[in-house]
């Protein structure tokens, strides 16, 4: 399996941040949803979740990214697009979806994250590519990447590069 470069960019719209990445993989759509929404898949790359309650749709999570909060599911529509709000103590709420694309080499993956403060976009945007490239590197089964040294790389490169849309 060969996946193409993660594509990152920030932009702020009706006031609030919006990052976003894709990438495309060449394995199966069905593969990658269910690295997106599998929990003994997303622990791999992900974080940690569990159900909260008995409500299928929302969960307690704890992220490789050190964020903990909750996850509660909007919308999903197997196997294209799965939409949640995060939730923590600290911000206000976001909007993620996840949006897969089956594609001649195999599929296209788009995160987007809605609802950011806008004034250091790169930390967000960032976020999100070492999860991508963590998911990557689980999708071909390779060693798993630590994820705050790809992060600190990734937040300079977009705080100081053309990749950084604000």
């Amino acid at each position: 399996m060969i996946s193409l470069p993660v594509h990152g960019s920030t932009r702020v719209e009706d006031g609030v941040g919006v990052v976003t990445v894709t990438t495309e993989c060449s394995t199966s759509l069905d593969d990658v949803w269910e690295a997106i929404t599998t929990p003994e898949r997303l622990a791999r790359w992900f974080g940690q979740i569990q159900p909260r309650d008995l409500d299928a749709a929302t969960f307690d999570a704890s992220l490789s990214t050190e964020w903990s909060g909750i996850i509660r599911v909007d919308s999903c529509e197997p196997p294209r697009v799965l939409r949640v709000t995060l939730v923590d103590e600290v911000e206000p709420p976001t909007a993620v979806s996840a949006v897969l694309e089956a594609t001649e080499s195999g599929t296209q993956l788009t995160i987007e994250e809605r609802g950011l403060p806008t004034d250091d976009l790169a930390v967000y945007v960032a976020g999100w590519h070492a999860q991508v490239d963590q998911l990557l590197a689980d999708l071909i089964n390779a060693t798993p990447i630590e994820w705050r040294p790809r992060w600190e790389q990734l937040r300079a490169e977009y705080q100081n590069g053309p990749a950084n849309g604000q």
